[in-house]
């Protein structure tokens, strides 16, 4: 019995969570910028609101550097539309398309290694009933902001590294963040299932949010249908969230331990869910979720494989909403996207048939011409801008285990959407190394307009599609 691809199918999406209400100074004008006090000038700070010295602004020919405070002064000879690139040590570079000369705050995002800072531990408040039918397990992701979504990588909702461990005498592996508490189960004859520690993998030590899951599935079920040639992706609906656990830890060193509640609020709350139309080739996960400060949290997870409308498990008491995810079929069952398509929505929860973009054309890109698109059919929906975001592909071991992480190295973002982007050269030290562009366009159900660095935060659809080369 081999659990590894086929589970891992079944929880992919569980990590696409996230909403935040971070405040942006200043209010966003029709340009996309963030207008703050003139006497501030520019100011490069990082994600958590630190002043960054000596980073470099270029804006066209002009490049000026912070001070010890992250500021300095907005150069004279800015005195038309330019495009403005910010880099730092450590940290991602950024360019804006098209800025307006002007006062503004510059947000960068650190640079990610490769997860190497473990955490593990078990997963507490199953209540484990042999032979009744069900298999318990337990799910740790580590929460994810909605700003984080256009560049979201999977290995944080499903670890891309396997726990092995013996089944009617037949190897089996399960993603090394899921866990299974000892329990006997009768399929024939009986059979005991034990993996109860999980194990998390981060690229950074400090601080982290994370929030553990229990549920049950049907055992029989999910064996005799995948003895029959389903995949467990297919048999997604027979899976029930039960409870969670929100916990904040603090990574130290190389390995860390903390064993994790799952019981501090339930999914008992149900709601209708309706999918969108959508076509043969495609199919519609959905992902109930309610709201933590400035996250959402994971409260049930079905697949519309044709249009229709189902009932989800919700946290009580809370405001619901619903993520939706549109792929490819082939992309969901046999895990084969090398262009990485999708279209996503972030919605409240409700009977009515949602709209979402459609799944975006396959960029181009060349060191000469930049990225070339096919524009997206907005269908109605306000324009708020794009990106494209350049990653490293890179292959990294954790003992005899292999696995691929994406490296963000540069974000380009410009307001509206354009079939052509001119982006950056790709740094000396990347060419010849695998790469990827993301493309991105972002919209929203209002007519609000959005600063550029600030696109996810205030959309309600995206869609996006990717390239690599090297």
């Amino acid at each position: 019995m081999k659990f590894s691809n086929t589970f891992i199918a079944s929880i992919l999406v569980l990590g696409l969570t996230g909403c935040s209400d971070d405040k942006k100074p200043g209010k966003p004008t029709p340009d996309g910028k963030v207008r703050i006090a003139e006497d501030i000038g520019l100011k490069v700070v990082s994600e958590t609101g630190e002043a960054i010295a000596g980073a470099q602004i270029a804006i066209g020919a002009t490049v000026v550097t912070t001070d010890e405070t992250g500021s300095v002064a907005v150069p004279a000879t800015w005195t038309e539309k330019a495009s403005v690139s910010i880099s730092a040590k450590n940290f991602v570079q950024q360019t804006l398309l098209d800025q307006a000369p002007g006062a503004m705050t510059y947000s960068l995002k650190a640079k990610i290694g490769v997860p190497k800072f473990q955490l593990s531990g078990v997963t507490k408040g199953h209540n484990i009933v042999n032979g009744d039918g069900l298999i318990d397990f337990g799910l740790v992701m580590e929460t994810i902001q909605k700003k984080d979504l256009a560049s979201f990588q999977i290995e944080k909702a499903v670890s891309p590294l396997e726990d092995h461990f013996t089944v009617m005498g037949r190897d089996a592996a399960v993603p090394s963040n899921i866990t299974m508490p000892k329990q006997t189960e009768s399929y024939i004859f009986n059979i005991t299932l034990e993996k109860p520690q999980y194990r998390f993998y981060f690229p950074q030590s400090g601080g982290h949010q994370m929030v553990a899951l229990q549920g049950r599935f049907p055992f029989k079920t999910i064996v005799d249908g995948i003895r029959s040639g389903k995949k467990v992706f297919q048999m997604v609906n027979e899976f029930n969230l039960l409870s969670g656990a929100i916990r904040s830890v603090t990574l130290r060193g190389s390995q860390s331990v903390m064993d994790l509640d799952t019981t501090d609020f339930s999914f008992s709350a149900k709601k209708k869910i309706s999918s969108p139309t959508f076509a043969q080739d495609e199919v519609y996960m959905a992902i109930a979720a309610t709201k933590n400060r400035d996250r959402l949290i994971p409260n049930d997870l079905k697949l519309f494989e044709t249009p229709g409308q189902i009932g989800m498990n919700f946290k009580p008491n809370e405001a619901p909403f619903v993520l939706g995810v549109l792929k490819k079929r082939e992309a969901f069952m046999d895990k084969k996207d090398p262009n990485n398509l999708l279209s996503l929505t972030i919605l409240p929860a409700s009977e009515k048939t949602p709209m979402l973009l459609p799944l975006s054309a396959v960029p181009t890109y060349s060191a000469n011409s930049g990225i070339k698109v096919a524009v997206p059919n907005s269908r109605g929906l306000n324009k708020l801008g794009m990106s494209a975001i350049l990653s490293e592909v890179v292959e990294y071991s954790i003992g005899n285990e292999k696995a691929l992480a994406s490296l963000p190295v540069l974000e380009v973002y410009a307001a509206g959407w354009s079939s052509t982007m001119k982006v950056p050269e790709v740094p000396r030290e990347f060419k010849g190394k695998n790469l990827r562009w993301m493309v991105t366009f972002y919209a929203n159900q209002s007519e609000a307009s959005s600063a550029l660095g600030s696109l996810m935060e205030n959309s309600t659809h995206i869609t996006q599609s990717s390239v690599d080369f090297n």
